[in-house]
């Protein structure tokens, strides 16, 4: 926690339904390699280790002891996920929505890294991104991105950070 809070004192994050990602799966498929069904529990335990909620709670805490400012933004508002600051639409991955990559014209960015940034970018109202301020600092993104890229490619295959950037 004090090392998130080493990169700076305002932190936005998206509100998010935790409780969601608990629930089972509602179809059982068979795993295709060993004709057993699959296990159709989805993220529970892992999450309730995790504790997502709870450390949000004690960051907020933290900010306001030392009179920094914490924020969730509206999930379904601001769709960082979908949204392409370029075009200003909202594209939804239809071929592959566990793409771990997004096509932003003609550049190719870290889908993760890339809704960090739109949510950068939130106006003030914390319901919309704000194209003017995307744009302005999207070049700056790229390049930090692309060091970050090679930075997480350079620590090898074995890193847990290595899938993210295949």
């Amino acid at each position: 926690m004090n090392e998130i809070l080493s990169y700076g004192t305002l932190i936005i994050v998206e509100k998010m339904n935790f409780r969601a990602l608990q629930r089972r799966a509602n179809k059982t498929t068979i795993n295709e390699k060993t004709g057993l069904p699959n296990s159709k529990s989805r993220y529970g335990k892992s999450i309730g280790y995790g504790a997502p909620a709870a450390f949000l709670k004690r960051l907020d805490l933290k900010l306001k002891a030392i009179d920094s400012q914490f924020y969730e933004v509206a999930t379904a508002k601001v769709k960082a996920s979908q949204f392409n600051h370029k075009t200003g639409e909202y594209e939804k991955n239809e071929k592959n929505p566990l793409s771990r990559w997004k096509k932003i014209g003609r550049d190719t960015v870290q889908r993760d890294l890339y809704s960090v940034f739109l949510l950068m970018n939130v106006n003030n109202s914390l319901d919309r991104v704000n194209r003017a301020s995307s744009n302005r600092t999207y070049k700056e993104f790229l390049e930090r991105m692309n060091k970050e890229i090679e930075r997480v490619k350079a620590l090898g295959p074995d890193h847990p950070l290595a899938w993210y950037v295949k």
